[in-house]
């Protein structure tokens, strides 16, 4: 009897090992969540109702800095020096006449301003109305840059052209197993950007819970995703 159990416990033991080998255990990839992640957004745009004094600024198809943090100065019917808060005594020049975009640095409040860059061939000025005294204009960016820190949960810069725009407290990061959820302060509490690593995609979510349920959200399919 002796013989015969350990005779059938080897041969089960023989069986499972080829069943294990027929049917291998299915395992799911682990996603890492990589250390710094910077996005680049096209056609980033910053538009002026010179009527009504009003000013819009768009990268995620949403402004990320408030109205109030812009600074507008016409110092000729054509001629707009542009003024954020974080530029410091550095400035954007709009001529719409011409309609051309180059930078400046002193007092964006007065006429002139030096150096002068070269007109920006990256930064297109759509105008409304007459060029020379334009009802609006819009200035369409190449691109826009955000880069986040995952370790620190943290969005460290928001760079259009060559300003950043936020500060890292002016923005709220989730990190989860496989996503990374970024929320401007300004946006709506159940609105933010989703980075979905494990499928390779990023949404604009425009009604769920962060780290949690999507309800409402569409696809940014020209965003460009890179990782380091």
């Amino acid at each position: 009897m002796k013989k015969i159990t350990i005779l059938s416990l080897a041969t089960l033991f023989l069986l499972s090992l080829g069943i294990a080998q027929k049917h291998p255990s299915s395992s799911i990839p682990l996603t890492i969540i990589p250390a710094n992640v910077t996005l680049v957004f096209p056609n980033a745009s910053l538009s002026y109702n010179v009527r009504t004094g009003k000013i819009h600024e768009e990268i995620v198809g949403k402004s990320i800095t408030t109205p109030a943090k812009w600074g507008i100065f016409r110092c000729k019917k054509y001629l707009f020096h542009i003024h954020h808060d974080y530029m410091g005594r550095h400035f954007w020049k709009v001529n719409t006449g011409r309609k051309i975009f180059f930078t400046a640095d002193g007092n964006y409040r007065i006429a002139g301003g030096a150096p002068y860059t070269p007109p920006a061939d990256d930064v297109k000025v759509i105008v409304a109305g007459n060029p020379l005294s334009p009802a609006r204009f819009k200035l369409v960016f190449k691109k826009a840059i955000l880069k986040i820190d995952t370790r620190a949960r943290k969005v460290t810069k928001t760079i259009l052209y060559d300003t950043n725009l936020t500060t890292p407290e002016e923005w709220k990061v989730c990190v989860g197993k496989t996503i990374v959820d970024i929320q401007n302060i300004s946006w709506a509490t159940n609105q933010f950007l989703r980075i979905d690593f494990r499928k390779n995609k990023i949404l604009f979510v425009k009604k769920g819970v962060m780290c949690g349920r999507i309800i409402s959200s569409f696809r940014l399919r020209n965003v460009i995703l890179y990782t380091h």
